[in-house]
């Protein structure tokens, strides 16, 4: 999984993060589009987002979607841009109400 993080200068500018991650991730839909793409917003701090893009695959690099979307983010704010390894996965049943 790539991971962008990113930490506002100015939180008011939160709206550029949704706007960015909408108009890259279409713009690359035909080239080389992830398996699927998440937006996580902080709920105690209103200018950190989370970009996490899922390739299907173990990437051992840094794509060019996800460097991408890192520099024209780093503008606004400090970006983190790094790769998580699963490691272990558990699937917790679905409890029925009785």
């Amino acid at each position: 999984m790539e991971t962008i993080n990113i930490r506002l200068f100015n939180p008011a500018d939160s709206h550029l993060v949704t706007m960015i991650f909408e108009q890259l991730l279409g713009g690359w839909a035909d080239l080389m589009p992830p398996q699927e793409a998440r937006l996580f917003k902080n709920r105690q701090l209103p200018g950190d987002f989370s970009i996490q893009l899922f390739w299907g695959v173990e990437q051992k690099e840094k794509t060019p979607l996800g460097t991408h979307l890192a520099e024209s983010l780093r503008l606004k704010g400090m970006v983190n841009h790094f790769f998580w390894k699963g490691e272990a996965k558990h699937i917790f049943p679905k409890k029925h109400a009785n």
